[in-house]
């Protein structure tokens, strides 16, 4: 240390200035940047000083969107005190550990916590004497479904909807289903659900949309669509909400409140049950028991609601037509496609015919990328972010795929195994039915277990 020491003092004087010497490591990725903290003392109080590895945290978040929720969730935003040592600290192994998670998640072992979603655990936990009205109450409370956004979980337990707060991992709100407005001698456990900002839906076996306020818990409206069947599909997007149905229809409602929402337009492009729903910045997605997937654009679907249109009610509709084209149906599942993703242009579907698909979509068509085979059992679930895609069967298996060599090599790969990561069995809990990521986190839920998973990665 004393002949580096000696080699740093050596140096010209610039090079021992701490805002040259900023400005100099503000361009450094990590291995150089503690390469420079091992180089002599001056260097690394340096980096201390000007909180190099927090600007570095920072570099690393604002390069994708997922890559800043990773590092908001562990921390970015926390705040010292000006504790410049403390601070740094943390942002060092920060960063360490972000670097690790990208270049290692195959090998990390994740940590696995639950959201206790059984009636008895809500009651016992949070205080509640929550008991739901359905015959199979005593079975533990099999979770329909779940999605969340930054602040809460929304969760679909027999025909109840529970609200979660992330940050405490408690559950915060039941929303029970008014015994007045059950259909009689009609199953109506939930099939899907969305949350959006303040707004929650649910749809039911029975046919019906019902829409709840999350800030004051209270059940604002009945969506009537039983002539079509169960509801087996709810996306809310903006101001719109999608829901899609057992005789294939794809509707679009506009939401101006959780207390008016309006019929825009019904699109029947399916000739079976439409189970799954995905949205990206320009494409629109539906899935089907007739094998295929329907491809929709924003502009062909989507009304643009001006500014001219804020008294627009259920009166004065006719503003509201839209084409209702279909941009393309990607056909190549030899049974019924359970469930979509997309994300950009890059669609991913499972079937029960045991494979997973990956499509790249473009305005005048499709091109399949890739036939993913390694389960066992028909396909329930996927779910992708920016380097992953997920996928869960009839077994209880999780397999994830690696998303980056699949799009890169194509149809052009070698044996399947190339693109699998990794393969969990959680066949004890049943099939797998949902699967969310946010961050680091692989939330999951299942058909005879009453908890959602979490599996963190970091």
């Amino acid at each position: 240390d004393s002949l580096l020491q000696e080699v740093a003092m050596s140096c010209h004087k610039a090079l021992r200035t701490f805002d040259v010497l900023e400005n100099i490591f503000s361009f450094l990725e990590l291995e150089s940047l503690d390469n420079v903290c091992k180089t002599c003392s001056i260097w690394s109080e340096s980096v201390v000083q000007s909180l190099m590895w927090k600007k570095l945290a920072y570099r690393f978040a604002s390069q994708t969107k997922q890559d800043f929720t990773i590092l908001s969730q562990k921390g970015l935003n926390l705040n010292f005190e000006d504790n410049i040592e403390e601070e740094s600290d943390h942002f060092e192994k920060l960063c360490r550990s972000f670097s690790n998670f990208k270049t290692n998640w195959k090998s990390i072992e994740p940590k696995e916590t639950f959201l206790c979603c059984a009636p008895v655990d809500v009651n016992k936990n949070f205080g509640y004497e929550w008991s739901p009205w359905w015959q199979w109450k005593n079975q533990g409370g099999w979770i329909a479904s779940f999605t969340f956004d930054e602040k809460y979980l929304l969760c679909g337990v027999i025909e109840t909807l529970q609200v979660w707060d992330l940050d405490s991992s408690e559950c915060v709100s039941i929303f029970e289903t008014p015994r007045d407005d059950i259909i009689a001698g009609v199953d109506i456990a939930l099939n899907c659900l969305d949350l959006l900002g303040d707004i929650a839906v649910s749809g039911s076996n029975e046919g019906i949309i019902r829409v709840w306020d999350i800030k004051t818990g209270k059940y604002c409206k009945r969506l009537e669509c039983s002539e079509y069947g169960a509801v087996d599909a709810l996306k809310l997007f903006q101001n719109f909400l999608l829901s899609g149905h057992d005789d294939g229809q794809l509707i679009i409602w506009l939401v101006k409140s959780p207390h008016e929402v309006i019929l825009v337009s019904t699109l029947v492009h399916h000739t079976d049950i439409l189970w799954g729903l995905d949205i990206s910045t320009r494409f629109v997605v539906s899935c089907s028991e007739d094998k295929s997937v329907a491809v929709y654009l924003h502009s062909d679907i989507f009304p643009e609601i001006s500014k001219s249109d804020r008294n627009l009610s259920i009166n004065n509709k006719e503003n509201l037509s839209v084409p209702g084209h279909l941009s393309s149906r990607l056909v190549g599942h030899t049974a019924a496609v359970t469930f979509v993703s997309v994300e950009c242009d890059l669609v991913v579907s499972g079937s029960r015919d045991r494979t997973v698909r990956v499509w790249q979509l473009d305005t005048s068509g499709y091109t399949v990328i890739r036939v993913l085979v390694g389960h066992t059992e028909l396909v329930h679930y996927v779910a992708q972010d920016q380097d992953r895609i997920y996928s869960s069967d009839d077994n209880g298996e999780l397999l994830v795929w690696d998303k980056r060599k699949v799009v890169d090599r194509g149809e052009h790969g070698e044996d399947d195994g190339d693109y699998l990561v990794k393969r969990f069995d959680y066949g004890e809990r049943g099939a797998i039915d949902c699967i969310k990521i946010m961050g680091t986190k692989v939330y999951t839920s299942y058909d005879d277990f009453g908890n959602i998973a979490i599996n963190d990665f970091w």
